[in-house]
């Protein structure tokens, strides 16, 4: 009985050590990411072997979706992000602002995400580089991405008003975002740059009284035809000259996240407003 209790002993301090340890290695490795353009950014940059779980949208590179999930990206579940024991998490403000607050009380490191504009995109991944100790990578890709900003940026003489709807009830967005950054790039103007907030509700009427030269739809489900025929639209100049930009035109996911990929949304959208080829980078 005695060499039993003594051989138990020795099996728990075994077990003990190999959670300790497994601990131990997660913290000194782990990233636990759930943001989707953060996911895709550390994985540019040569990242994706440091991250060990992410949310179900995190789906760029296709690889990702291999890797644990610990929730979707409005429901995570803290308790299996802390069964990681991650060294650092990776979230969205404001979006994700209870979970981080929550991770904050207990203890758990956490990197926020928010980019407004193009420079922003190139400061976070310079940053990521630092926290994911490649910073050389990340200086490359963020050289390289500066570049071809510079090369699709236009600064033509006419520069269309744009109305961006990024969801049901005529969500849109101001200049102080990314989607702004990336239509005052592509050589266009936001329509509702005058919002108090970066997003907020418009209605069909103010769409109609400030006549946009360009409508472009961001979110799934909304065709052409469909925008044509909305009330009181008929006589907008983006209806009658059939200047409806929707997701049978440029990838959701390359517009709606700030990422690499953003500089082949902006190249593609210098396209469809000015109905020009953007030339690639020599």
């Amino acid at each position: 009985m005695k060499r039993t209790l003594i051989l138990f002993g020795i099996l728990m301090v075994i077990l003990l050590g190999f959670f300790l340890f497994s601990k131990t290695k997660n913290a000194a490795l782990g990233f636990v990411v759930t943001s989707p353009e953060a996911a895709e950014i550390l994985c540019a940059i040569g990242a994706e072997g440091r991250i060990v779980a992410v949310t179900a949208e995190c789906d760029y590179p296709p690889s990702l979706q291999q890797l644990p999930k610990v929730g979707s990206f409005s429901q995570i579940s803290i308790e299996e992000v802390l069964g990681y024991n991650p060294k650092l998490v990776f979230a969205t403000v404001p979006t994700q602002q209870a979970f981080i607050h929550d991770l904050a009380k207990l203890g758990v490191q956490t990197e926020t995400v928010y980019m407004r504009t193009f420079d922003d995109l190139l400061r976070t991944i310079d940053r990521f580089g630092t926290l994911s100790d490649l910073e050389s990578d990340a200086s490359a890709l963020s050289a390289r991405l500066r570049t071809t900003i510079e090369q699709y940026t236009l600064a033509p003489d006419y520069r269309p008003w744009v109305y961006v709807e990024i969801g049901d009830h005529f969500w849109t967005a101001s200049d102080n975002t990314f989607l702004g950054d990336m239509i005052r790039h592509a050589g266009g103007r936001v329509l509702f740059h005058d919002l108090p907030n970066d997003y907020g509700k418009a209605s069909q009427e103010e769409v109609a009284a400030r006549n946009p030269d360009v409508i472009f739809v961001t979110y799934p489900g909304v065709s052409t035809s469909d925008v044509r025929s909305r009330r009181g639209w008929q006589d907008i100049t983006a209806c009658k000259e059939n200047r409806i930009i929707t997701l049978e035109d440029i990838d959701a996911d390359i517009v709606n996240r700030a990422t690499p990929r953003s500089v082949d949304a902006l190249r593609v959208l210098g396209e469809l407003l000015h109905k020009v080829p953007v030339h690639d980078v020599e």
